[in-house]
């Protein structure tokens, strides 16, 4: 499995995130991102290094990966033409407010076998102690109705 990290960005201001400004051993969150032209690279070198791997695993992180999901989609297409013959699957840890439904199309309509790791603390009231836009603002809602909005069109995902 290879792990890239898209961007430093995030919608989000968790209190408990290793990247937040309360964090004395991590870097903050910044506007750094990785190009398509190093993850490129970085999935080459992924294939050169696991070539008895039959199931590859490319997982997208962030910061909030889905602020680039643009940048996944290429990298998708690419890694899905590099390891052609082989079973590769995709992974992305998000918090799941930016979901939108051409998103969740590409993500399991297109063919491709993509798993959401989705960060939710609990109940609202739980949830909004720790996990809130950077404005403060509650974010329950929004990672709610976009968990509905995958299991509506995809409830085999209910995993």
């Amino acid at each position: 499995m290879i792990t890239l990290q898209l961007t430093q960005s995030c919608n989000f201001r968790c209190d408990y995130c290793i990247y937040s400004e309360n964090s004395l051993y991590n870097r903050t969150h910044s506007h750094n991102s990785m190009s398509v032209s190093t993850a490129k690279h970085a999935i080459e070198f992924f294939k050169m290094h696991s070539i008895d791997n039959p199931n590859p695993v490319v997982a997208f992180y962030g910061g909030e990966p889905l602020l680039r999901f643009s940048e996944i989609k290429q990298i998708t297409q690419y890694a899905e033409q590099v390891f052609e013959g082989k079973h590769i699957s995709f992974r992305i840890t998000t918090n799941c407010s930016l979901l939108s439904e051409d998103m969740v199309k590409f993500f399991f309509d297109s063919g491709h076998e993509f798993y959401l790791l989705i960060s939710l603390d609990g109940p609202q009231q739980i949830h909004d102690k720790s996990r809130h836009y950077a404005n403060g603002e509650s974010s329950y809602q929004a990672v709610i109705d976009n968990v509905h909005m995958i299991l509506d069109n995809h409830p085999e995902r209910n995993k």
